[in-house]
């Protein structure tokens, strides 16, 4: 029914026949089952115009949530299980902190970290630039 690369008016056909109302505006054209659900909007196509992947994406996931059709193949595979299968690695988790650490407190911001050149100083630890050595020399 929606394949790829339908156009405009063989997908209003195929709405129609499936029981959706359409309404024109300036930019847009409004479907709306007649049960009220689903209910999208695409922009105006010339009836030639092919539909673009991402609109015949939506309204087929829409029409296959609703079941007005049939799913034509499953959306998603279970693609982690299948790597970890092919590779024979193990799904690390990351440690969850342990029960007796402290929360931080609120509303007090962080420490700074420490860093290489934490030396305090006029500079903020930082070492001057050449141009400024040079001129204090």
């Amino acid at each position: 029914m929606l394949k790829t690369g339908a156009t405009f008016a063989e997908v209003k056909a195929a709405l129609t026949e499936l029981g959706f109302g359409h309404r024109y505006t300036p930019k847009h054209v409004f479907f709306k089952h007649s049960s009220g659900t689903p209910f999208f909007a695409l922009p105006r196509y010339a009836p030639g115009q092919r539909l673009s992947s991402i609109h015949a994406l939506m309204i087929r996931t829409q029409l296959e949530d609703a079941g007005l059709i049939e799913e034509a193949e499953p959306r998603c595979r279970p693609l982690v299980g299948t790597v970890l299968q092919k590779t024979g690695g193990v799904a690390k988790v990351k440690a969850k902190k342990k029960a007796g650490t402290p929360p931080a407190a609120a509303g007090k911001p962080a420490p700074p970290k420490a860093g290489k050149n934490d030396a305090g100083g006029p500079e903020g630890g930082r070492k001057p630039s050449a141009t400024k050595a040079k001129a204090h020399a």
